[in-house]
């Protein structure tokens, strides 16, 4: 049964995803440059098998929930996104089983690109690749990263190895805040 959802309100199912997709091969990152940009719209994508569990309603389908999420956080314009309802728990289940028990669903990690000849920096946020959208070089230039309430006390300390390390951000990124 097909229903439109808004991205924003549903739950992953795993902590993290690769960053491309399994039948093209095609880059999440760009199929999110793609959305803002408005060259395709959500009905362009293959539907989202959404499942609920404890109220909750999770996705199946975690990379084109990211794409979603994503596209509209960097001002896509849309709202909703068409989805399908599934009862398959046992599957949601299988997928939620391999995270930490303390996840709490609302964020997910993009792993490593490990293909050869495309470079995805995900600390600094910087994308080379092959596509047209050359000119939106400044995508991330004035993002701002809010950590989750689970996360809200954590510090991080330096081992010793990096104690005398420092970090400059690019101009492109120096706006950044993060809390």
């Amino acid at each position: 049964m097909e229903i439109e959802i808004d991205p924003r309100e549903v739950f992953y199912s795993q902590d993290s995803i690769r960053p491309r997709f399994k039948d093209d091969n095609r880059h999440v990152e760009d199929t999110i440059r793609q959305l803002v940009k408005g060259k395709i719209s959500p009905r362009h994508i293959e539907r989202i098998r959404v499942c609920t569990l404890n109220g909750r309603m999770h996705s199946l389908d975690n990379r084109r929930l990211y794409v979603f999420k994503e596209a509209i956080n960097r001002g896509g314009n849309f709202e909703t996104v068409p989805a399908v309802r599934s009862y398959a728990h046992e599957e949601l289940q299988n997928k939620m089983s391999k995270s930490s028990p303390f996840n709490d669903w609302s964020v997910i990690r993009v792993r490593k690109d490990t293909l050869s000849g495309t470079r995805y920096n995900y600390s600094s946020y910087t994308y080379d690749t092959d596509s047209d959208d050359d000119e939106d070089t400044n995508t991330f230039a004035n993002t701002s990263y809010t950590r989750t309430p689970q996360y809200a006390n954590t510090s991080y300390t330096r081992t010793p190895q990096y104690a005398n390390t420092s970090y400059t951000r690019t101009p492109q990124y120096a706006n950044t805040q993060y809390t």
